[in-house]
Order: structure tokens, then C-alpha cells, then sequence
């Protein structure tokens, strides 16, 4: 075989190659660009999905409940932090006392007994549980991209937010003082 014929061979199945190669990568493209609108879709609609459920808990009476007596432990301790963090304490400790009691040995389950185990659901420090659970998992949502800070900051306003800078952070500071003091 003469060298212009094997020239010319090499030279079509280089331009064949080329048109293959760059047929797979246009091919390959639109199935990245596919798989990325639907992998936008479903961020979408996991990030609908979550602010819906986030919108359920925050509206449902367990947290408008928690809100509700929070908030009356400040405006009861007129705002102040030290008052505030020592009744939240006090309550704590007669919780503590009641759960004592309650898993000691042999305990009898009288009336007055079961009452206040209701009444711990209902306590100070099961509310001040659940509103700071609720924001933490706010944050991690908007923390990993599955919601916007536009989107949180759209449905709880700085004045909602609010209750974790006055009300959950000093008394989980404040607790954690008190705790390490004893």
C-alpha cells in the first residue's frame, strides 16, 4: 500500500472518529443537562416538601403553646436574663424532683403523681425542647441547601426569630453555668 492511500485512510478514520467523538459528547451533554433539571426539580420539591412540614410544626398548638410560655416567662421576668434563668431553674429542679419520684422503688402511681407527669409535658423545660429543636432543624435545612435563607427569613421574621436570642440561648447558657456550678 502506497503512503498517499495510507494517508488518506488514517485521515477519514481520523474525521470519522472526530464526528463520533463528538456526536457521544453532544449525546453525553444533554443527558448531563436532563439529569440536572431533574435533579433541580426534585431539590424543588424536597425544599417545598420540608417548608411545608416546617410551616405545620410552627403553626401546630404544641408550639404556639411553647411560644406562648416562653414568651410569659420573659414578660414575667420584665426581660431580665439572671430572673429568667434562675425561675427556669427553679422549675427544672422541681421536674427533676417529680421524675425522681416517680422512677424511685416501688413507687404507688397516686393521683397527684400521674398529674404532674402530665404536667412535665406541658413544662418549661419541654417548651423551651421543642422551639429550640424547631430552629435547629431550620438551620440545618438552610445550612444543606434544602432551603433558602430567603425562603426562612420569608416565614419566620427576625421578630419570631427573636425568642432564641432573648429567651432559648441565655437560658441554655445559663443552665449550663448553673449545671457546672453544682
Amino acid at each position: 500500500m502506497d503512503s498517499s492511500l495510507l494517508s488518506g485512510v488514517t485521515a477519514a478514520a481520523t474525521v470519522v472518529l472526530a464526528v463520533f467523538t463528538a456526536a457521544l459528547f453532544l449525546e453525553t451533554r444533554r443527558y448531563v443537562d436532563v439529569t440536572n433539571r431533574q435533579l433541580q426539580q426534585t431539590r424543588q420539591l424536597e425544599a417545598a416538601r420540608a417548608l411545608r412540614e416546617l410551616m405545620a410544626a410552627y403553626g401546630s398548638p404544641e408550639m404556639m403553646t411553647a411560644v406562648s410560655m416562653l414568651w410569659s416567662l420573659y414578660g414575667g421576668c420584665g426581660g431580665d436574663t439572671a430572673e429568667m434563668v434562675t425561675h427556669y431553674w427553679d422549675s427544672y429542679k422541681r421536674q427533676q424532683k417529680i421524675v425522681e419520684r416517680a422512677t424511685g422503688r416501688h413507687v404507688e402511681m397516686d393521683q397527684d403523681l400521674v398529674h404532674s407527669l402530665e404536667l412535665l409535658d406541658r413544662g418549661l423545660d419541654q417548651q423551651r425542647r421543642l422551639v429550640s429543636a424547631f430552629y435547629r432543624q431550620l438551620d440545618m435545612l438552610v445550612e444543606k441547601g434544602i432551603l433558602t435563607k430567603k425562603d426562612a427569613d420569608n416565614h419566620w421574621s427576625q421578630s419570631d426569630r427573636r425568642i432564641l436570642s432573648d429567651i432559648i440561648w441565655p437560658i441554655e447558657k445559663g443552665l449550663g453555668e448553673l449545671s457546672s456550678e453544682r
